[in-house]
Parts: C-alpha cells; structure tokens; sequence
C-alpha cells in the first residue's frame, strides 16, 4: 500500500501538469490549439510521438495479456509497430505537404480533400467512438492504479486523475499536450527502468522466468495463429490510421523534422513493448491467482519500496495521461473541425472554433469518464478501440497509393467494415479485426471497379512531392 510519501509525489506530479496547461493555454489561438502553429522541433515531436503511443492501455494490456498468456501479443506489437511507424515515416513528406497547403486540422480533411464530405462524416462518426473506447480505457487505467494501490476507492480514484487531466488538456490543447508529453517521456521512463531490474531480482535472476508453463513461450497461445499473423499484417497500417500521428506530421516544422521524429519513434517504440512483455512475465513468476488488470499494479506493491512506488505511481501516471491528452484533443478537433466547420456552420470564425474545442474536450473527457466507470474492462476496451480503427485502412491506403479508388468506395466500406465488425466482436473478440478488415478491403476495391469518381475527388492529392 503507498505511503504518504509515495502520494506526496503523486501529488506533486499532478499539480505541476495542472501548471503547466494553464501556462501555455495563455494567448492560445486556433493554430496553436490544434497544431502547435505547426512549428514543432524534433526532440519535442520525438518525446510526444512516443509518449502518446505508448498509452496506459498498449503497456498494462500487454502485461496483462502477457501475465496470462505469455510472449505472443508482445512479439505481434514489437514487429507491427517497427514497420507501421516506418510506413508512416516514408509518407510522412506528403501528409506535411498536404497539410500545409489544405492547413488541415484532422484526419478527416484528408478523407473530405481525397474521397467526399461524406467520406469526412463518416470516419469522423466511427473515429469518435473509437477515441472515446481509448479514453476510456486511460481512464480505467488510472482507477485501478490508484484503487489497488492506495486503497481508495475505484470512482473517487478515477475522478482525481481524470480531472486533472481534462483540465490541463481542455486549457491548453495540442501544445499543453506537447509540452507535458515532453516531461511524461523521461518519467514514464523510470517505471520500466525500475520495475524490471527489482522484478527480476525479486524472482531470483532472469532463471526464475523457467519456471513458467511452456505455453507462456508459444506465439500462438493468445487468440491463435489468425490473431498472430493477422495482428501482424493489420497492426503495420494501425499507425496511420490513427489521427493523433496525422496531427504530429502536421504540427511538424517541415517535412524532414517529421520524418526524423517518426524514423526515430520506430526504433525506439517496441523497446517499450517488449519490456511491457517483460513486466508480464515477471508477474507471472512472482504473484500468482490475481487479475491480468492488476498485474503490474501488484507487481509495483510487491517489489518496489516505499518512495520508489511513489516515482513508479507517477510514472505510470505518465504512461497514460501522455496517451489520454492526446486523444481529448483529437476529438475535439474531430467534433469542432469535421462536423462543426464543415457540415454545421461553416463561416464559424477561429475564435468561435477555439472556444468550441475547450468546451468540447472538457465534455469529451467527461462522457469517456462515464463510459470508464460502465466497462472496465482494460483488454476488451482495447480490442473493441483497436478494431475500429482498422476499418479505416483500404480507403485511406486507397486515398494514398490508388487512383482508382472513389468516394462512394470508401464509403461504403468504412459502412460495411464498421457494421461487420460490430457484428463480429461478440462471437469473434479479438479475432474480429480479421475478418472485418478483409471484408471492408473486398468491399473497397470491388466498389472504386464499379462506381465512378465523383466531381470533389482529388485523385492526384497525396502524389510524391
């Protein structure tokens, strides 16, 4: 259980980001709010690429999941994620181009630009579900750390963390984001450079992970060799999919600085997944018969002495409020740009969209919130957020790299995608991105062959500049 001086960093933690938001909400505009008046260096845009990415859902799922079922899911976001951010890097010259010239807030002015205003409504709609199931899951996250760790309980504990965060991230936008994930990247640094050297020790040296069941070591023993290759194959177009690494190219000072952020954020991102992993598995060893959710949590109480859990606390704290104040800001620029500016009311001025979007992100954080306390659930959430996303990739790999492709197309398949993983998840879990995707990509590409492109398509948008 933490002691007051545990909580007493905890604390201090929490107030300096609190600080820090309301610093740099002063003379905030609307460029600023939403992309850091596109003027961002490469160690800031390095540490806040990597600190988002690697969110309280990516590291405590995947110590949960490897806590139960070994090294399979790690080895899948290792490899995923060093060539998804690779992809991303090699287009990252023409997302900058785009958005310079379109000065393109969302991910959705890429879909309006390339395919239709519908194609913008439509992955705007299935976007903000997908973000409030990722904020969500932060959430939870947050509750339980301070629920198992402090004995507080579960809804209070939420509500302080959470508070906080949608505070300083509704004042200050992408750039409270920035500047706070800048920090959050050396402290969450600190939980994995603890954890696993006193972890390991604790179990009687790196020997100690022999004593677990050969299936811990097997590839396949989570969701089987279809989730596996599937994870892999899929979770390579996941980063570009994902509007938050679309508004780090934006908020880029130029093309090469994004594409050095991002070759950099490659290499470096599955070190994190594969000492998640780690973490995993040494849990396994070391406490037995407890929930995968609470693994690493009880790992920290176990091993780490008083003071030490108070700097592990803060730097877990770091992991998911990196991630959750990204995604407050993507969705109140989806919600203020996609469906406010563009189908609403589209002479809104700057300071009626800025306005808007604090507003927006204080009651996005809010509904995440609630949606938190009805399923916390950290694994599922993460399987439902993660499949959604997914539905995204033939029409925007088709927007990149296919001529053919057309609005109606894409439409259409984001339609099909949406509605067939919803029907999947029930039976398939987390199987269900397989199928899902493959369809939509049927869909996709047996559509842009049968329909005609349409007069606000932009065929030639994303050519190599």
């Amino acid at each position: 259980m933490a002691a007051a001086i545990d909580l007493a960093i905890v604390f201090g933690y929490l107030i300096l980001m609190l600080v820090i938001g309301f610093l740099v909400s002063r003379k905030e505009d609307l460029e600023g709010y939403f992309a850091n008046n596109r003027k961002t260096k490469t160690l800031l845009l390095l540490t806040t690429t990597i600190a988002t990415t690697i969110g309280g859902g990516a590291v405590i799922g995947i110590v949960s999941v490897s806590y139960q079922h070994g090294i399979g899911v790690g080895i899948v976001f290792f490899i995923s994620v060093l060539l998804g951010w690779l992809l991303v890097a090699f287009l990252s010259n023409r997302i900058k181009a785009f958005s310079d010239k379109k000065m393109a807030l969302t991910i959705g002015d890429f879909y309006a630009e390339r395919y239709s205003k519908y194609a913008r409504i439509a992955v705007a709609s299935v976007l903000a579900m997908a973000t409030f199931i990722w904020m969500a899951v932060q959430f939870v996250v947050m509750g339980n750390m301070f629920s198992i760790l402090t004995g507080i309980d579960f809804r209070l504990a939420l509500l302080v963390a959470a508070g906080v965060t949608i505070v300083y991230t509704s004042l200050g936008g992408i750039k409270s984001d920035f500047y706070t994930d800048a920090i959050q990247f050396w402290i969450m640094l600190l939980v994995f450079i603890m954890l696993i050297p006193i972890g390991i020790s604790h179990i009687g040296g790196i020997n100690g992970l022999s004593s677990l069941p050969a299936s811990h070591f097997n590839l396949f023993t989570f969701g089987g060799p279809l989730f596996f290759f599937g994870g892999i194959l899929l979770g390579i177009p996941y980063a570009l999919v994902s509007m938050d690494v679309w508004q780090r190219v934006y908020a880029a000072s130029d093309a090469k600085t994004a594409k050095k952020a991002l070759t950099l954020s490659a290499i470096i991102q599955p070190f994190f997944y594969a000492a998640s992993t780690t973490i995993g598995l040494i849990a396994a060893v070391a406490l037995i018969g407890i929930k995968g959710d609470e693994a690493i949590f009880r790992l920290m109480e176990t091993v780490l002495p008083v003071g030490l859990l108070g700097i592990g606390m803060a730097s877990l704290l770091a992991v998911v409020m990196s991630s959750l104040d990204s995604l407050i800001v993507t969705l109140s620029a989806i919600v203020t740009k996609d469906f406010y500016k563009s189908a609403i009311k589209p002479e809104a001025t700057s300071q009626e969209m800025l306005k808007l979007g604090r507003l927006v992100a204080f009651a996005a954080g809010v509904i995440a919130l609630t949606l938190a306390y009805l399923l916390p659930d950290i694994v599922q959430l993460v399987i439902y957020g993660t499949t959604i996303l997914l539905i995204f990739s033939p029409a925007m790999f088709g927007g990149i790299f296919w001529k053919r492709a057309t609005a109606k197309a894409a439409v259409l398949s984001i339609v099909v995608g949406f509605t067939t993983t919803l029907a999947l998840i029930p039976s398939l879990k987390e199987q269900a991105f397989v199928p899902a995707t493959a369809i939509g990509a049927i869909i996709f590409i047996a559509a842009s062959y049968l329909t005609k492109h349409s007069a606000t398509e932009n065929i030639e948008l994303m050519k190599v500049v």
